[in-house]
């Protein structure tokens, strides 16, 4: 299916949750599909801050409606607390990578890596690595129990250029995996030195968060 992600910047992003929330996304978008609250966890890779505090997620059957529910004027209205802001805006195709039989959507802890493309290279050529390429070895994080990549539809670079080329979320059990997973071999050596094919270097954000499945997409 087809997201809409609204990256956000608050302490406390969410006002509703449970079928509050599912109630009140319906009323906003009613072809809705699937939604989905991210809160930034506390606990983080490192000492910095999150680079979001959250994300609310949009699932689509279109790329068409997605791209709606992501122009509309505001798309949040009394869903996100007064002292929430949209940061970032995002309509992609989610990819699933890699899902492990233990993976439960909503469960564990997921990491979520926005970032641009290597300058200069074609969006086909940079969807086409970091897909089929880049996926393989990125499967292979220690520790994960999903990986997914969210990628732009090509004809929206058309419109006006994504906030980011690309969203790479990955599921550990908790922090501590997810710390240990950082920083091990596989994800220094062998993902980083990929990346450099695709990835423009300084773009990557990241933050550790946890799910709440408000409508299952």
């Amino acid at each position: 299916m087809f997201r809409t992600s609204f990256f956000l910047d608050a302490t406390a992003p969410f006002v509703h949750t449970g079928e509050a929330a599912a109630r009140h996304i319906k009323r906003l978008h009613p072809a809705v599909r699937g939604f989905v609250q991210t809160r930034a966890t506390v606990d983080q890779i490192g000492d910095a801050a999150p680079a979001f505090s959250g994300v609310a997620e949009l699932w689509f059957d279109t790329p068409e409606l997605a791209h709606i529910a992501c122009k509309a004027g505001y798309p949040l209205q009394g869903l996100i607390s007064d002292g929430a802001s949209v940061a970032r805006r995002s309509v992609g195709l989610e990819r699933s990578v890699m899902l492990m039989p233990s993976f439960r959507r909503g469960s564990g802890i997921k990491g979520v890596f926005p970032f641009g493309k290597k300058k200069g290279q074609r969006v086909e050529d940079f969807q086409n690595h970091w897909w089929h390429r880049h996926g393989p070895i990125a499967a292979l994080t220690e520790g994960a129990s999903a990986y997914i990549q969210c990628h732009p539809m090509p004809y929206l670079y058309s419109i006006a250029e994504p906030p980011f080329d690309g969203i790479t979320e990955i599921w550990w059990s908790d922090v501590a995996t997810a710390r240990a997973a950082m920083k091990s071999r596989q994800m220094t050596e062998d993902q980083s030195n990929d990346a450099k094919n695709f990835a423009e270097p300084g773009t990557v954000l990241l933050f550790l968060a946890q799910e709440e499945v408000v409508i299952a997409p």
